[in-house]
């Protein structure tokens, strides 16, 4: 890579590609960390339903169920109610992403 008036060259384009990436995945972390250290000042954990896991996730329930099944994403049932902590959400979303 050459630096020419503040223009990036790159010698291939696997290595812009490999920037851009390195660049999102950052910006991802960073977000993330964020989220976390808020989540964190809150006193009270927050619970979302699996219908609010799957919309975050932007996945379907049946994946929801399955990650369950796999012990993938926690979970804890009160009454006939399934609630997984948002917390443990946005760490699969750092495993899949990051």
């Amino acid at each position: 890579m050459k630096t020419k008036n503040k223009v990036l060259i790159f010698d291939s384009d696997e290595e812009l590609v490999t920037k851009i990436a390195s660049k999102v995945k950052d910006a991802l972390k960073e977000q993330f960390t964020a989220i976390s250290r808020k989540t964190r000042k809150d006193a009270v954990p927050r619970y979302l339903t699996r219908d609010e896991a799957a919309k975050t996730l932007r996945i379907s329930i049946s994946s929801i169920y399955r990650l369950m099944k796999n012990k993938t994403l926690p979970y804890k049932k009160v009454g006939r109610r399934v609630l997984i902590l948002e917390s443990d959400v946005q760490s699969i979303i750092l495993d899949m992403y990051v």
